[in-house]
C-alpha cells in the first residue's frame, strides 16, 4: 500500500512539473530550451512528428512480437522443429520479392500513404488470422498464411520510410542539396 502512494506521489509530481513550452514539453522549467541552448526539436517529448514515431512503434513492436511465433507454433499446434524452421524461412525469401514490388507499386501510382494503410491492414487481419488457419487447415494452411503475410509485410516498412522522407523534406527542407 505504501509503494502505491509513492508512485503516485511521483506521478503527481511529475505531470505536475510538466508545462508548454513553445508547443513542445519542458521537464524543468518553460525557459529550459533557450537557457541550455537546445533547439524545440532535440526536447525529448516534442510533438512535432507525433504520427511518425507512432507508426515506427508500432512497427517495431510488431517486428519483436513477430520473434515469439516460434514459440507459438510449438506450444499451441506442436508442430516439430523442422516444420517450424520451414514456416519461419518464408518470410525473408518473400521479402526479397514483396519489398521492391510495392515500392514500384507506389512510386508508379503516386500512392505510397494508401498502399502502406492497405498492406498495414492485410498484414493485420491476415496475422490475427494465424490461429485459425492452423487450427483448421494444419501446416498447408499457416504455410500459405505465411506466404501472404511475408508478401504484405515487405512493403510496409520501406513506404514508411518514403513517406518519412516526403514528410520531412516537404514541411522542413531536410535532406536538400
Amino acid at each position: 500500500m505504501n509503494y502505491l502512494i509513492k508512485t503516485k506521489t511521483a506521478l503527481k509530481t511529475f505531470f505536475n512539473s510538466i508545462s508548454f513550452s513553445r508547443g513542445a514539453y519542458s521537464l524543468i522549467d518553460p525557459n529550459q530550451s533557450q537557457k541550455e541552448g537546445l533547439r524545440y526539436s532535440q526536447s525529448f517529448f516534442a510533438f512535432r512528428h507525433i504520427r511518425l514515431k507512432i507508426c515506427y512503434f508500432f512497427l517495431h513492436a510488431s517486428y519483436g512480437s513477430s520473434n515469439f511465433l516460434s514459440l507459438f507454433f510449438s506450444i499451441v499446434f506442436q508442430l516439430p522443429k523442422p516444420l517450424i524452421g520451414i514456416l519461419l524461412s518464408v518470410s525473408p525469401f518473400a521479402g526479397l520479392i514483396s519489398s521492391p514490388f510495392w515500392s514500384i507499386i507506389a512510386d508508379r501510382h503516386d500512392a505510397h500513404r494508401k498502399i502502406m494503410i492497405s498492406c498495414t491492414t492485410c498484414v493485420v487481419f491476415v496475422y490475427l488470422s494465424l490461429p485459425f488457419t492452423g487450427q483448421y487447415f494444419g501446416f498447408g494452411g499457416l504455410f500459405i498464411n505465411l506466404v501472404i503475410y511475408s508478401l504484405f509485410d515487405g512493403g510496409v516498412l520501406p513506404l514508411l520510410d518514403n513517406l518519412t522522407m516526403i514528410y520531412l523534406l516537404i514541411n522542413y527542407r531536410c535532406f536538400k542539396s
